[in-house]
């Protein structure tokens, strides 16, 4: 972490967050095409 906070928590929190989104939405993603193939479309 860094020692300036007022600006590291800003960027750093929605840096997390959209790294987490995103993290989330292909790991949804990869347990849908293995669950069910044959509805994913492909």
């Amino acid at each position: 972490m860094t020692t300036e906070r007022r600006t590291a928590d800003n960027t750093g929190l929605a840096k997390v967050a959209a790294q987490y989104s995103v993290d989330t939405f292909v790991i949804n993603q990869s347990l849908v095409l293995r669950i069910n193939p044959a509805g994913a479309g492909w």
